[in-house]
Order: C-alpha cells, then sequence, then structure tokens
C-alpha cells in the first residue's frame, strides 16, 4: 500500500489528467500549416490512417494524452481519430487567415463600389431633381406672366365692354334725336309747302281782284266830238 505522500502525489497528477483533458474539450484546433496530417486509430505511427487532413482543417479536441504527444478529435461530420498534437494550432493557418482576410477584402470593396455606385445614382437623381425644379420655376414664372397679361387682358376688355355700352348708349340717343330731326324737319317741309300753296293762291287770288278791279278804277274819257 502507497504511503501518504505518494498517494497525494498520484491523486493531484489524476487531477491534473482530468483537468487537462477537461481543459482540451470543447476547444477547437487547427491543422497547422502543413500540407496533410494523418487522422489515426489510435496514439501511435503503428494504428492505421482513418483520413489524412489537409491544412487549416477544423477539429474538435475531445482528449488530450501528453505522453504519446497524440490528441484525439473529432471532425465536423463525426469521424474520430488521433493526430499529433504538435500539428494542431489554436487558429487557422495563415494561409487560410490571409485568403479569409482577401475574402473579406473583396466583401469590402464590392460593397464600397455598391455604395459608391448607390451614391452615384443619388447624385444623378439629385442633379435631376435640382434641375426639374428649376425647369419648374421657369415654367411658374412664365404661367405668373402670362396671368398677369389675362388679368391685364381682362380688365381692358372690361372697359372696352363699358365703353362699347356707353357708345351704344349714345348711338341711341343720336339715332332718337335724328328721327325727332326728321320728324320735325318733314313737319316743316309740310308747313312750309302749306304756306306757299296759301301764299301763292293769296297772289293768284290778288291777281284776279285786281284784274277785276283795275278797269274800274281807270278814269272815263268825255267825248271830244260831243263836246
Amino acid at each position: 500500500m502507497p504511503d501518504g505522500p505518494a498517494l497525494r502525489m498520484g491523486c493531484l497528477a489524476v487531477l491534473a489528467l482530468t483537468a487537462l483533458q477537461a481543459a482540451a474539450q470543447a476547444q477547437t484546433r487547427y491543422v497547422t500549416d502543413q500540407f496533410e496530417v494523418n487522422l489515426r486509430t489510435g496514439t501511435s505511427n503503428a494504428h492505421a490512417i482513418l483520413r489524412l487532413l489537409p491544412t487549416g482543417t477544423a477539429l474538435e479536441v475531445l482528449e488530450s494524452d501528453a505522453a504519446s504527444g497524440y490528441t484525439r478529435v473529432r471532425m465536423a461530420h463525426g469521424v474520430e481519430g488521433w493526430v499529433l498534437s504538435r500539428y494542431l494550432v489554436d487558429e487557422p493557418p495563415a494561409r487560410d487567415r490571409l485568403a479569409a482576410l482577401q475574402a473579406r477584402a473583396q466583401a469590402a470593396e464590392s460593397q464600397a463600389r455598391e455604395r459608391g455606385a448607390s451614391l452615384e445614382k443619388l447624385a444623378a437623381a439629385r442633379d435631376e431633381a435640382l434641375e426639374r425644379a428649376g425647369r419648374l420655376e421657369q415654367q411658374n414664372a412664365r404661367l405668373e406672366l402670362e396671368l398677369s397679361d389675362v388679368r391685364q387682358a381682362s380688365a381692358n376688355v372690361l372697359a372696352i365692354d363699358e365703353r362699347n355700352r356707353a357708345l351704344a348708349q349714345r348711338v341711341g340717343e343720336i339715332e332718337a334725336e335724328l328721327a325727332a330731326a326728321r320728324r320735325d324737319n318733314e313737319r316743316l317741309a309740310d308747313r312750309s309747302n302749306r304756306d306757299w300753296f296759301v301764299a301763292g293762291a293769296g297772289v293768284v287770288g290778288f291777281g284776279v281782284l285786281l284784274g277785276l278791279l283795275l278797269p274800274r278804277l281807270r278814269p272815263r274819257r268825255t267825248s271830244t266830238w260831243r263836246d
């Protein structure tokens, strides 16, 4: 039976191994910058090779065996096996990281181009809107000028209409006065004709009367023979 210190050392070793196994679980490791790494059925080169893992393959760590230098891992599709621990790293290989960075850079560049194109479209739309607004302002100015002309023409039309009505009324009055003057002229002409007729008749009558009276007014001559 082991003594107390040896037992304590054994317990500590078991606890440390358990802690290492627990720490190794739920971690992700990546195959280092090697072309291919063997995934074996056990913890030595004598065990069969299950897979050849390319660089950058993501593996779930299940446990580590410090004595053999192997780590038990699980692939994404569920295959489990052992690989040399020195071929596992905490981050993806530089080549994969570079590829990821390049992909992100390309994506960012593509987004930047799309945003640039969107900004150009927005700028074009803004310029078009400003141009349309300028045209509308010019049209509005022309319409206001035309409206002012129409209003002035309307006022002139009203004034002309009022003047025409006044002239028509004056023409009516003049026509009425002219008709009255014509009637007066006709009456005067009739009266003048009657006056002339009466005067002529008087002259004729006076002539006849004078012709009848003159012989009687002449003195009678005495006969010289009789004397």
